[in-house]
């Protein structure tokens, strides 16, 4: 019978080897609190051995977004048989505004219908921190609420390192989504 130090000697050791599984840059380190589209607490680390493909966006956007999304559905669609277990994350730039249920109408309205989409907000330090490691700058425009953003969407390994990046509106998906099947 062990001890119950040697119990948690074993724990500890246990422990240590998860952390030490997961590479030193990866985003599944950073503490970040989300909530999802449904109200539920999200940590990233969730999405620990599945491919994702996260960018950030805000639902009140009127130029940017809308075609971003576009991008995203279309690239989710060309992994959709290579890459089932892919996840799509759409973090929001607007924590303000964009609330659980926000998000909720917002994946309705894109008719991002399986459970591989989550929406997430969180607070504004959360949103920064998320986009100061992703190298995606924003900023509030004055008076009018608008937020000027890059338009980048992100492909994590499964380990939650950044592998891959698509950047622009109108660059070509292709060697994207073929970075992402090599996950």
């Amino acid at each position: 019978m062990k001890t119950i130090g040697a119990l948690l000697a074993s724990l500890l050791f246990a422990v240590c080897a998860v952390a030490v599984e997961t590479p030193s840059d990866s985003l599944y380190l950073v503490p970040f609190e989300w909530k999802d589209q449904a109200g539920r607490s999200l940590d990233m680390s969730s999405f620990k051995g599945k491919p994702v493909v996260l960018t950030l966006a805000y639902t009140k956007c009127k130029t940017a977004c809308p075609l971003t999304m576009q991008r995203i559905k279309n690239v989710a669609g060309a992994l959709k048989n290579k890459v089932p277990d892919a996840q799509f994350v759409i973090v929001s730039l607007d924590p303000k505004n964009d609330t659980p249920e926000t998000l909720a109408k917002f994946k309705e309205q894109y008719k991002l219908d399986d459970a591989r989409w989550h929406l997430l907000t969180g607070s504004e330090a959360d949103v920064r921190k998320l986009a100061v490691l992703l190298g995606y700058s924003f900023q509030q425009q004055a008076g009018d609420g608008e937020i000027a953003h890059s338009n980048k969407i992100f492909g994590l390994d499964k380990e939650g390192r950044i592998a891959t990046e698509l950047e622009g509106l109108g660059s070509d998906i292709a060697p994207f989504v073929g970075e992402v099947t090599r996950f």
